[in-house]
């Protein structure tokens, strides 16, 4: 599935099986920060994690939140994955093989066969180091519609974010939502409102990536520079 508005420069391609391999044992070496998407029956829940070892058909992710976190993981069917190396993001889907152990902060999950990447042309654009989340509302929106994405790269004039396909089914070109995240050094998130201009195949069969455009409304002016002072910092 691809529905544009304007040209987008960002695509998925597929990356083969012993390639895929290698870059396991690259994102286990130097313990990488990775992304879960895990869709629930409420909403989608975004975790954070590290991969501290591999093993045959099974790698172990240490997850960093509060206590039942692994729950959500443990308990999903589809866990959709995203990780980052030398730049570049990569995806894979996947589920757990194993119950948590060692408190409840270290899952397994089902090492992948293959994996996706994306193909980034936009050099403007900033991509963060650790894993990092969007918080999408309709505007004028309830708490009650929230919606957790998980940011792939952010610049001036827009951001693209993955989201599960449960989470933004109702999601149409041209929406305009609130879009809430934190960038570079600064500590206070920024709150755009945003205009949908893309929907792609996410990496995975569960996901999708949101394009959307930063409105030049009034908010969008006063925090202009700000932003730009944070992606540069970043």
């Amino acid at each position: 599935m691809s529905r544009a508005l304007t040209c987008d420069l960002e695509f998925m391609c597929r990356v083969d099986p012993a390639a895929s391999r290698d870059l396991v044992c690259r994102a286990v070496a130097c313990r990488a920060q990775i992304q879960l998407l895990v869709p629930t029956a409420e909403e989608d829940v975004v975790l954070v994690g590290e991969l501290i070892h591999e093993s045959g058909p099974s790698l172990g992710v240490r997850i960093d939140g509060p206590p039942g976190a692994t729950s959500r993981a443990t308990g999903a069917s589809i866990i959709s994955v995203s990780f980052e190396l030398s730049g570049t993001h990569y995806f894979f889907e996947t589920s757990c093989i194993r119950d948590a152990e060692s408190g409840g902060e270290i899952i397994h999950l089902r090492r992948p066969a293959s994996m996706s990447i994306l193909d980034r042309r936009r050099s403007s654009r900033w991509s963060p180091r650790k894993p990092a989340e969007v918080i999408i509302s309709p505007v004028g929106g309830t708490g009650t519609s929230l919606r957790h994405a998980a940011m792939l790269n952010v610049g001036s004039q827009g951001i693209a974010c993955r989201i599960s396909k449960v989470g933004g089914q109702d999601l149409n070109l041209g929406d305009v939502l609130l879009a809430s995240f934190r960038a570079g050094l600064e500590s206070k998130p920024f709150e755009f409102h945003s205009r949908i201009t893309n929907i792609t195949e996410g990496g995975t069969s569960a996901t999708v990536i949101l394009g959307m455009e930063f409105i030049q409304d009034a908010e969008y002016k006063s925090d202009l520079a700000r932003l730009q002072k944070a992606l540069r910092a970043g």
